[in-house]
């Protein structure tokens, strides 16, 4: 191909910067569905649309346009001829576009719905046709037909989705346990003493109670219903300690979901609203109570297996022990183990019920993606009120557990990789407030973490080799690098100097590899 013609191409199909307003929230009620609107000149604004009084209510694409329009100074420009109703034009201040003006000048509808495996599809039946639920979102975008790309998702969410169970994403290995006597499953007998079971993935199917589930039908675990058999969880008792390593070191990753760097599961559960019971039956019929239990235990990383770093600021931890490093007086106790979030084993999907469990499902589909924190801004009181269905829709594709952010601590930082880092960590139970018990601890993962490294070629750092990092080299080409710190250095891949015809190479020979799935 022409080098020229090559160059020119790929400077044509550079994505275009885009100025965005903050989320606007609109509307009243108890279910939500976003709105995501993208003018011609690049400006795009984002609403949090609420509507409904009952979890079942719905609305229509157009629905959620009349509620903006109520409440905001976004206006339409609709057309009706005869066979429904359309959007043609759409202002928002200064931001305005209408009509058809030939090639893509038009504005096209987007759909996500909350119930799909697939992300935005272009909408088939259009806004007035278009049912919304809770949890669904719209899009429109005049002038491009590329898919919307919204601040309100999680970063690279597609590939969160469908989790692979690997082993190596958990802790693989326990180093000591120190337990301070034990307890015993009520059915079996057993002994809460195995530290094997903090191992692998935390429990996505417990048993039943034996009370309201029948002992030998499997159960999925939810934030009501939590995992309890002694062949899941390991017990600590007051005062007791476990410690355990991965088999890799965990990482401070930039592009870690809400900076959430590893997620530590247990046993603790929401409380049940009203006179109800969880009969593992409908969770569309069953609300959360409004607070939960906490059996709280410390984490602590280390690096070598002897300096420890604690996410506590209690001067009386450790207090005699140099080797515990603790958070500053004034930072903020915490977060513990054991308590929130409850852990969710399944995700729920009628419409992909997992026919293994038995006849009597049809909620609960695959197992969630224990490396996926759930949004720390949830808790207990946030979630109550919700039905248990309403509760796994707000969790998505996350397993819950506690997550920990390690930018609070004071670790070393690895001279290669500019990241602070751990491999043990130990759990001690926290003095006076229950006994903590243990199901998993999980490395969050992320595009560009140990498992996920940026492709050869891709030099716009989106983990993706296409056009777009072509278009960056041509934008330096022919430069010489003078400095590493010379934004040219990230398209000088062969690092020969030069950005030149060897490093579009590169690109070229790459094009289409991705580092993270559903990119």
């Amino acid at each position: 191909m022409n080098r020229k013609c090559l160059l020119v191409a790929a400077i044509a199909c550079m994505a275009a910067a885009t100025a965005r307003a903050d989320l606007i929230e609109v509307g009243a009620g108890i279910n939500q569905a976003k709105v995501y609107v993208e003018w011609s000149d690049g400006f795009s604004a984002e609403f949090l649309v609420r509507f409904g009084q009952a979890e079942t209510d719905t609305t229509t694409g157009l629905g959620l346009i009349d509620i903006i329009e109520a409440e905001t100074e976004l206006t339409t420009v609709r057309q009706d001829f005869g066979w429904g109703e359309f959007v043609d034009g759409i202002t928002y201040g200064q931001h305005s576009d209408a009509g058809f003006g030939g090639g893509e000048l038009w504005w096209h509808y987007w759909e996500d719905n909350a119930s799909s495996r697939s992300a935005w599809t272009g909408s088939m039946i259009g806004a007035l046709g278009r049912i919304v639920a809770h949890g669904d979102a719209d899009a429109w975008i005049y002038g491009r037909a590329d898919a919307p790309e919204p601040q309100w998702q999680v970063p690279y969410r597609n590939g969160y989705g469908q989790y692979v169970y690997d082993a190596n994403d958990f802790a693989t290995d326990w180093i000591d346990y120190q337990p301070n006597g034990t307890i015993e499953d009520w059915l079996s007998g057993d002994p809460f003493d195995d530290p094997a079971n903090a191992l692998g993935r935390p429990t996505v199917d417990t048993t039943g109670d034996d009370w309201f589930i029948p002992m030998d039908r499997p159960a999925p675990v939810v934030p009501v219903y939590p995992p309890f058999r002694a062949g899941e969880l390991v017990y600590l008792g007051e005062g007791g300690s476990l410690t355990l390593s991965f088999n890799h070191a965990v990482c401070d990753d930039e592009n870690n979901p809400y900076g959430i760097d590893f997620i530590v599961f247990g046993n603790a559960a929401q409380t049940v609203g009203g006179e109800q019971s969880w009969v593992n039956g409908d969770p569309l019929a069953v609300q959360a109570g409004p607070s939960g239990g906490s059996e709280p235990g410390i984490v602590s990383v280390s690096q070598d297996g002897t300096t420890w770093y604690s996410f506590t600021s209690d001067p009386s931890f450790m207090a005699d022990d140099p080797s515990f490093i603790k958070l500053p007086a004034d930072a903020p106790d915490g977060p513990f183990c054991d308590g929130f979030a409850p852990t969710l084993g399944r995700i729920y999907d009628p419409c992909w019920a997992d026919a293994s469990l038995g006849n009597w499902n049809r909620f609960w589909a695959e197992p969630t993606n224990p490396t996926l924190p759930v949004d720390p801004a949830l808790s207990y009181t946030s979630l109550a009120g919700m039905s248990v269905a309403r509760m796994a829709q707000t969790y998505g594709d996350s397993a819950g557990g506690a997550g920990y952010d390690l930018a609070r601590l004071d670790l070393p930082i690895d001279p290669n990789t500019s990241k602070k880092w751990f491999q043990f960590v130990r759990i001690d139970d926290a003095a006076g407030d229950g006994t903590a018990e243990i199901d998993a601890v999980a490395d969050v993962s992320c595009p560009g973490d140990y498992k996920h490294p940026a492709p050869l070629g891709d030099v716009n750092g989106d983990f993706c080799v296409d056009v777009e990092d072509a278009a960056v080299v041509a934008d330096f080409w022919q430069l010489q690098i003078a400095d590493p710190t010379d934004p040219a250095a990230a398209a000088d891949l062969n690092g020969d100097g030069n950005v030149d015809i060897a490093d579009l190479k590169i690109v070229l020979d790459n094009l289409g590899i991705c580092a993270w799935p559903g990119r």
